[in-house]
Formats: structure tokens, C-alpha cells, sequence
């Protein structure tokens, strides 16, 4: 699988470059491999064991560290971080949660610091499979719209830029996109159809919300 370049990679290098960063929802560190390395020093946190462990064995940067945890509840002092990055991540965390978590984000951010959120858009030939065959983490339009709400309507933050661009993902075959994206065995059929007609390339949105502390 390859993900094809974009500029919101870029746009949130631009945020983390030479700067102490947090990043919630690491998984195996694939993901921002590239920022991981431009910045000053890398925290990253999952509650998934082996995501951690695939991320702490994939990653060559020393400044970087991996571990365990939850964003509700971040084992980090106060005041450590320049940017907090929240990666496809908030909507993952829950509507009884997302509070907290981003409580515990302005926590451990720095007065100036500055904090990220990247989701996903409902939109796009990668949610299509989604919502079709019941690829990936399905139907998360509920979860979308509360993370969004949740954090615009936190008063522990000001919104100060909204960025949307799309990503591009190209898979040599069926096998690898059933390698890397989980998948419902019952669709298979229909799904490399949709697939190969395609040619294996899907698309989908992603919206980038920066914010810095109220007040």
C-alpha cells in the first residue's frame, strides 16, 4: 500500500517541525513517519500493545518514544508539549471521553502551544468501502459528527484554522488491501469488484482543525 503524497502531511509538519509533540493515537507509527522525523522530539501514545510495539520496532528516530496509554488519562506533566496532535483519533475515543481527553490535551500543552486535531471526512471512494462492504471501522458518522462538535465547542480552546485536503491511497492488489485494512470476509466478492474497477486507488477527505488555548 502506498499513501500517496498530500498537503495536509505537510501542513502538519509545518506545526510540528522542531517542536516537542504528543500525538495521540500513534498506532504503528506508519502514519506521520516523515513529521516524527522533523520534529524536535516525539511522544507518542496508543492503547493498543502492539500497535506501540510495531511502532517503537519501525521507527528509526531517537528522539521519538512509543508507549501504551490512553488520551484521557496521559501519564505527562503539565505544560511539556508545544503541540498536542490528535491523529484520526478523537472519534475513536468515545462521546463520554472526548471532554476529558481534550481537557488532559490543554493540560499538557505549553501556554503558546498549540493543539491538532486530524479526522477523517465521510466522503470519498475509501468511505464508499467503508459504508459498502464494512471495511475498515464502518459506518462512523455518529462518531465524525460528536468529535467535531466536541471540539469546537470545548471552552478550553480556540479554533484558529481549518484545513481539508484529500489523501490517496493505491494498493497493488486485493491481497494487499485486504493486508492492510480489516475487512468483512462475507464481502470479498464485491469488494474486489469495486476495487479492481478502480484500479485499486481510493480517495477520501481529511480536515485538519488547529487550535490554541481559550483566553
Amino acid at each position: 500500500m502506498i499513501r500517496r503524497e498530500n498537503i495536509i502531511i505537510r501542513k502538519i509538519e509545518s506545526y510540528c517541525r522542531a517542536r516537542d509533540v504528543l500525538e495521540i493515537g500513534c498506532g504503528d507509527g506508519s502514519r506521520l513517519a516523515e513529521v516524527v522525523r522533523a520534529s524536535k522530539s516525539w511522544y507518542g501514545v496508543d492503547p493498543d500493545p502492539e500497535a506501540v510495539r510495531q511502532a517503537r520496532a519501525s521507527n528509526d528516530s531517537s528522539h521519538a518514544e512509543f508507549v501504551e496509554g490512553r488520551a484521557e488519562e496521559l501519564a505527562v506533566t503539565d505544560s511539556q508539549y508545544d503541540v498536542v496532535l490528535f491523529t484520526l483519533s478523537l472519534h475513536h475515543i468515545g462521546i463520554e471521553r472526548s471532554a476529558r481527553a481534550i481537557q488532559e490535551a490543554v493540560r499538557v500543552m505549553r501556554p503558546t502551544g498549540r493543539v491538532l486535531f486530524l479526522e477523517p471526512l465521510p466522503e470519498g471512494t475509501f468511505f464508499d468501502a467503508e459504508m459498502r462492504f464494512g471495511c475498515c471501522d464502518g459506518d462512523e458518522r455518529k462518531e465524525l459528527a460528536y468529535a467535531h462538535y466536541a471540539m469546537l465547542s470545548s471552552e478550553r480552546l480556540t479554533e484558529i484554522e481549518e484545513f481539508v485536503a484529500e489523501v490517496s491511497f493505491e494498493y497493488d492488489s486485493f491481497e494487499d488491501f485486504v493486508r492492510n485494512v480489516p475487512t468483512v470476509e462475507d464481502t470479498h466478492p464485491g469488494l474486489e469488484e469495486f476495487l479492481s474497477a478502480r484500479n485499486f486507488l481510493l480517495d477520501e477527505k481529511w480536515r485538519l482543525n488547529v487550535f490554541r488555548r481559550a483566553g
